[in-house]
């Protein structure tokens, strides 16, 4: 049989094993919450976020708005060259063409087809240079970057005429 000294040592054994244990999970939650506040405010002081691309009207842009990088479009065809910078068309061309390339259309050989064709040529400029030229014909949008063109239907084709056409700046 156990004395009472050997009772109440076991007893403030298991008392101190389980303070122990304690002590260690609160220095765990006091190492863990200042790192993921120092985490936090790391990726909201110092990451980038996404740029605001909001048009004035108070709706974003989605992701598929074009690369910050893109700051004019030049449309040259029909005897006149125009030049668009208001972020607002630009990101509608860009959306337009972008939908256009992915969109899982009749794609064409090669662009040999739209050579002596009338069309508009758009030109999408970075600052430091072209970035990509596209050809439009009334039937057909060529990327003359990488050679790929692609049938459109007359609804495509008239919506993007529409939106690189001059009087589109004057009337949003």
């Amino acid at each position: 049989m156990r004395s009472l000294q050997e009772c109440q040592a076991e007893v403030f054994r298991r008392s101190e094993k389980r303070i122990r244990a304690r002590r260690r999970a609160i220095r765990a939650v006091m190492v863990c919450v200042p790192l993921v506040l120092c985490i936090t405010a790391f990726s909201l002081f110092v990451l980038p976020g996404p740029a605001d691309t909001s048009d004035g009207s108070g709706a974003k842009n989605d992701a598929a708005s074009p690369p910050p990088s893109i700051c004019r479009i030049d449309v040259s065809g029909v005897g006149q060259v125009t030049s668009i910078t208001d972020e607002g068309r630009i990101c509608a061309i860009t959306d337009a063409l972008a939908a256009l390339n992915n969109s899982p259309g009749a794609e064409l050989s090669d662009g040999s087809d739209t050579a002596g064709a009338e069309g508009r040529t758009i030109t999408l400029l970075a600052p430091d240079g072209p970035q990509a030229v596209y050809r439009l014909t009334d039937d057909t949008l060529t990327n003359v970057t990488t050679g790929s063109a692609m049938a459109l239907t007359r609804e495509q084709s008239a919506a993007l005429f529409a939106l690189l056409a001059p009087e589109a700046a004057e009337n949003p």
